[in-house]
């Protein structure tokens, strides 16, 4: 759950650290995010699924 409340340290580590472009790295932490999503249990996924949504309509083009 932690990944969806540091957004930024994810962000820097694909643009700075890897130095991904915009579309790669935007599809890293989308990819990232589902699979942390889907490793939460059923209560998990109720309590950061607001952050889970905003993250994917921020993320997608």
């Amino acid at each position: 759950m932690a990944h969806f409340y540091n957004i930024p340290s994810l962000l820097k580590m694909v643009y700075v650290e890897k130095k991904m472009d915009i579309d790669e790295g935007a599809n890293f932490v989308l990819n990232k995010f589902e699979r942390s999503y889907n490793k939460l249990s059923n209560k998990g996924k109720h309590i950061i699924y607001p952050e889970y949504e905003a993250a994917q309509k921020i993320l997608k083009r």
